[in-house]
This record gives C-alpha cells, sequence and structure tokens, in this order.
C-alpha cells in the first residue's frame, strides 16, 4: 500500500514480487475482497494481471461476506441527534441483518428505555456523547441509576464521540459506558465491536479505535459508494438529506455568530462535521472541526474566519454532491430578506 501513485506502478509492484497493489487511502471493503483473492490462491489470482487491484477486486463476483447469527431477541438504541449519521449507523447494521430503533437525546432516549417492558428489553446501546438537552455523558450515568428502569440499568453501553481526544476512553467509562468508537464509525470498528458485546468474541476490546490519515479531498464519493456496497440509491438518499439540512444548520450557525453564542456555535460546528464526515466529505469536515475547536477558545475574530472558510467549503462540497444544488446562497439570500 502506497501513499504516493505513478504510472506503472502496478508492473513494477508485480515485478518485485508483490501479489497485490492498492494506493491509500484503502477502503476496508477493498482489503477484505483483495485478502480474499489473495488467500484462496485460486482461480482469480491467477487471472489478475500483472497483480490483484482496486480496479480488479471491483470486477469480481465475489461472496457476500459471512453474516454472523445474532441472538434472538436482540434489540439495539441509537442514541444520535444527527439525521445523516442515523440513516448512515440503520444501513451498516441493516447490512448485518440488525434494526435500530433511534432516540435524537439522551433524555428522549432515557423516556424510551422507561417505558419499554422487561420481555422487550434492550440489549445494546449505541451512546453519542455530544448532544442537545441531555448529552451521552449525562444520559448513561442516569441509565446506571435506573432513569431507564432496572432491566435497563447494566445493558452494554457503546460510546460514539467525534473528538476522539486523548482521555476520552477514561472519561467514557468513568460515565459507565462499556466501549468507545471514534466518529466518523466506519462499517469494520462497528461490526467487531457488536460481535464482542452481542456475541462474547475476542479481540475487540474498549481502547480507543486510532485515528486514520487520509489526504484532504472536498468528497471521496467512491468511497462513500464502496461503504454503501455500491448501491448508487443509498448514496442519493444520504446526499439529498445532507444538502437539505444544511440550509437549518448555516441558520443556526450565522444566528449564533450575531449573537456572539460560542455554545451554539459549538453544537452547529459539530453536526456539520459529523455528517461531512460520514459522507467522506474530508475537507469539510476539517474545516468545521477547526470553527468548533475556535468557537471553544472564544476567539471571535477567528471564529468569523472560519465561518466563511466553512461556508465556501459547503458550497464547494454541494456543488460536487448536487451540481445544480445552490442551498448556501439560497439559504443566506434568505436570511437577507
Amino acid at each position: 500500500m502506497t501513499s504516493v501513485t505513478h504510472r506503472g506502478d502496478a508492473n513494477l509492484f508485480a515485478g518485485i514480487g508483490f501479489a497485490a497493489y492498492f494506493p491509500k487511502p484503502v477502503t476496508p471493503d477493498d482489503l477484505i475482497r483483495a485478502l480474499q483473492v489473495v488467500l484462496d490462491n485460486g482461480a482469480a489470482l491467477a487471472a489478475a494481471e500483472p497483480l490483484v487491484t482496486r480496479h480488479y477486486v471491483k470486477t469480481l463476483q465475489m461472496e457476500p461476506l459471512s453474516q454472523p447469527v445474532w441472538p434472538a431477541h436482540t434489540r439495539l438504541l441509537l442514541v444520535e441527534d444527527n439525521v445523516v449519521n442515523q440513516e448512515v449507523a440503520k444501513l451498516m447494521l441493516a447490512e448485518i441483518g440488525l434494526t435500530v430503533d433511534v432516540a435524537a437525546d439522551g433524555a428522549e432516549a432515557l423516556r424510551l428505555l422507561a417505558s419499554t417492558d422487561a420481555k422487550d428489553a434492550y440489549t445494546l446501546i449505541l451512546m453519542d456523547c455530544q448532544m442537545p438537552e441531555m448529552d451521552g455523558f449525562a444520559a448513561t450515568l442516569a441509565l446506571r441509576q435506573g432513569a431507564g428502569g432496572p432491566h435497563h440499568s447494566t445493558v452494554p453501553v457503546i460510546a460514539m464521540t467525534a473528538n476522539a481526544m486523548k482521555g476520552d476512553r477514561e472519561k467514557c467509562l468513568a460515565a459507565g459506558m462499556n466501549d468507545y468508537i471514534s466518529k466518523p464509525v466506519v462499517a469494520p470498528t462497528l461490526y467487531r465491536k457488536l460481535r464482542h458485546w452481542l456475541l462474547g468474541e475476542t479481540g475487540a476490546d474498549i481502547e480507543p479505535d486510532p485515528a486514520v490519515s487520509a489526504p484532504v479531498t472536498v468528497w471521496d464519493r467512491d468511497a462513500l459508494l464502496d461503504m454503501l456496497k455500491g448501491r448508487e440509491d443509498r448514496l442519493q438518499i444520504l446526499v439529498q438529506l445532507f444538502a437539505d439540512n444544511i440550509p437549518e444548520r448555516i441558520g443556526g450557525l450565522d444566528h449564533a455568530l450575531s449573537r456572539q453564542d460560542a455554545e451554539q456555535v459549538v453544537r452547529q460546528a459539530h453536526a456539520i462535521k459529523g455528517s461531512a464526515g460520514q459522507l467522506k466529505a474530508v475537507a469539510v469536515e476539517q474545516l468545521a472541526g477547526a470553527l468548533e475547536a475556535a468557537a471553544k477558545t472564544g476567539d471571535w475574530q477567528q471564529i468569523a474566519t472560519l465561518a466563511l472558510h466553512l461556508r465556501d467549503g459547503l458550497r464547494e462540497l454541494l456543488q460536487q454532491m448536487l451540481p445544480d444544488s445552490s442551498t448556501v446562497d439560497r439559504d443566506k439570500s434568505q436570511q437577507h430578506r
């Protein structure tokens, strides 16, 4: 695997003796499929000329990945306020035969849990850490104290956080959470955690997932399509959902800026960062993350500058996602009427 590519690399690496060659970043699905071909050491590997590449893997009709048999009464709850992240999680879980109920914040989750009979109790909760009304830390503390009913006081809780900062693991554990996933959530990590907590499989400890570095791009459409198993219809649904949500986010951000409400700037930037990350929009994810960090310091000159950069980044992103869209500009014009 190499970060730098040149014409003729495939022939070069084949001549050295490599069995496969992939430029970074490599998607989990591509890597798994390539390993299938190489380890099988059969006709598919023999037919790879000059060696196994990303494009070759995509031409193969591979057997579907094995799907685990989940316990009969498996019931999942996702606590997440971001609608794009909700849909991505639903799609990921559907791929492995699981459905999930959704609560938009900690308070709503506790009400839902408390109203659920013991015979229909949830068996695992995926808990976002930063949400309005009640965040994931407060919700989990209340859950452990019985606020979700005695039958839910020990249910496994997997934290989901976009911060991925040192000490987050300890903070999650101190709140009573059992495990930790960094955002944007990737399918292999999520599946590994679910297999551990629902099936008791080993090899999925509670250490934070390492950050993955990748070249900054506006939008990695191919990576998103790979994550969605090539389903163009699902990609279009998520892109439209993201685009429809942007005017509200920009409106909330502009209102917060006009009032110098740093807390609301953090909230809006965090929401944009989360959605962009799930949709493989790296540039906007990083811009929103920088704005979120600046808002926590209270440097309003930097906040204003980063907000302008974020608006420009969103405009460029939407032009790539929906070439005929003018969502950001349209929202701006509506607010000046």
